[in-house]
């Protein structure tokens, strides 16, 4: 229901009733224009009208922890016991929002990318990754939840989404899976969350492109894979947080290492640290590195590139 604020001196005018009840008229008038118009706050000679159809004329400033709902209400909040729920088994699951509960941060996180075959293989992409520090949330729905599986040796990752059933309001989030890397079969990095990068077979090759998008309110992470030029190295597959590494021309056989993965500090006992070792504590947290490419044989020299930081292990050697 919508809310009306008139100024009270008016309302209440000395003049005497007729003149009370002609301001009243006037008032109610403004107000059914301003609902029927979906107008915003304005002044008139010795009032003020406001439907409260958005947050014109709203001074927030002075208040703390209120939250402004779908309907145009605003109420206050207070914050409780901060809380981490993680979904990491592949498939469908729900999450049910506590009582009392008004937003949520929420992390979403593609598949990530097999490798391409061959010791020139590219580095698989990252799964592409989502964040919403601020997500609306009722207390009650149930929220459903695709984990995207990993992808085996040359395929793509899967896409994990965060979804709104029938209960509930909201958006849905999706995360896109990693792009596969590329070898003798598919020379170029597929797209992805991240792109999987190019192979040293057939030289030059493409990276794949970052197809991870915004979701409104949220923002989302995903950057391209490398290519292989001059040499027969694959290239390292995009991460969530930098591209991946181009084949190095300073060994000509040599894979490109994966680009890094993003550090997200309210999870960190998700993830895994900056040495790319499954986190179980505080010093972990990074999501979304892109696999190495693999080094192309002829001496013990000729290795594949590192995976990236939160993600992918070492191509082959």
């Amino acid at each position: 229901m919508a809310l009306t604020k008139v100024s009270d001196d008016l309302l209440q005018s000395p003049a005497g009733p007729e003149i009370n009840a002609v301001n009243t008229d006037i008032a109610l008038l403004g107000f059914k224009v301003a609902a029927n118009g979906s107008l915003a706050a304005y002044n008139l000679h010795d009032q003020t009208v406001d439907d409260f159809q958005d947050a014109s004329g709203i001074d927030a400033s002075t208040s703390t922890g209120e939250i402004r709902n779908d309907s145009n209400y605003y109420s206050g909040v207070s914050l409780g016991t901060y809380s981490t729920n993680a979904f990491t088994s592949t498939g469908a699951s729900t999450w049910t929002c506590p009582a009392d509960t008004q937003q949520a941060e929420v992390l979403i996180v593609g598949g990530g990318a097999g490798g391409g075959n061959h010791y020139y293989g590219g580095g698989g992409g990252a799964g592409g990754v989502v964040h919403d520090t601020d997500y609306a949330v009722v207390a009650g729905t149930v929220y459903d939840i695709t984990v995207g599986a990993g992808g085996a040796a040359v395929n793509s990752g899967s896409d994990s989404v965060w979804n709104v059933n029938a209960e509930g309001s909201g958006i849905t989030m999706t995360a896109n899976g990693g792009g596969r890397g590329g070898d003798s079969d598919v020379q170029n990095g597929v797209s992805g969350g991240s792109g999987g990068g190019g192979s040293g077979y057939g030289i030059p090759n493409t990276g794949g492109s970052s197809s991870q998008t915004s979701p409104t309110g949220a923002t989302g992470y995903g950057n391209d894979g490398g290519g292989s030029g001059s040499n027969q190295g694959g290239a390292g597959g995009g991460g969530a947080d930098a591209v991946g590494q181009d084949s190095p021309g300073t060994n000509n056989e040599d894979g490109g290492y994966g680009g890094a993965g993003k550090l997200f500090s309210n999870f960190t006992a998700y993830g895994t640290t900056s040495g790319n070792v499954a986190s179980s504590g505080s010093d972990g947290g990074y999501f979304g590195g892109g696999g190495g490419g693999g080094g192309y044989p002829g001496d013990n020299s000729n290795q594949g590139g590192a995976g990236g930081v939160g993600g992918g292990g070492k191509g082959a050697k």
